[in-house]
């Protein structure tokens, strides 16, 4: 936990290692699993809506030269298939886990750019790392401005053809267990998302030296 905390300085309120309490009472929190293995590294930019997860997500892609796995994209892909989106169940997941698997084993990097809501998801990324002989490192993306939150929720436009955005109401009340494992927080109400893929490079970096 302590070698971490030297990241802390750039921001000493955007940026800490700590671990997750029962939720955040301004603008929800949104996670990355980031496992590092000596030849190839797992990237997960796991936040909810519009808290700068798909920016900092395709920063850290150019900078590492990353395979990009965003669920979005997937689900959407498999959602124009289906009649109804709400057949798609966890396929979006089951499809990334299987592609950053075998991008892995090739010695890839793989930036997975999801919600992760839920505990078990996030227990299977980690799964996932082990197996491939991956260190995982979690980052939580939150937006601590409420009002900042919101206007990016209703600004932005989607950029997945035939993918539709939530709304406020609907960001607030998507489901969203609280993780009980420490990790990098990261607020992009006072973060940009340059120096926040920065901060994460560094850490990728620094757990790649040390195995």
């Amino acid at each position: 936990l302590h070698r971490h905390r030297i990241f802390a300085h750039v921001q000493t309120q955007a940026l800490a290692f700590k671990p997750h309490a029962a939720g955040h009472a301004a603008g929800r929190p949104a996670n990355a699993s980031v496992p590092v293995r000596s030849s190839s590294t797992l990237n997960g930019i796991e936040p909810l809506p519009a808290t700068g997860k798909t920016t900092i997500a395709k920063l850290l892609c150019r900078k590492l030269h990353a395979t990009y796995l965003r669920i979005d994209t997937i689900e959407q892909a498999i959602a124009s298939s289906f009649r109804n989106s709400s057949d798609l169940g966890a396929l979006g997941y089951e499809v990334a886990y299987e592609l950053a698997s075998a991008n892995l084993a090739l010695g890839n990097t793989v930036v997975a750019d999801a919600v992760n809501p839920l505990t078990v998801i996030r227990e299977t990324w980690r799964e996932l790392a082990r197996n491939a002989a991956s260190e995982i490192v979690e980052i939580e993306i939150v937006c601590s401005n409420r009002i900042e939150h919101r206007r990016r929720v209703e600004s932005r436009e989607a950029d997945i053809t035939g993918h539709v955005l939530p709304d406020w109401d609907e960001v607030q009340h998507r489901e969203y267990e609280a993780w009980a494992s420490d990790c990098l927080v990261i607020d992009s109400a006072h973060v940009s998302a340059e120096d926040a893929s920065e901060v994460v490079l560094d850490l990728i970096q620094f757990h790649s030296k040390g195995r």
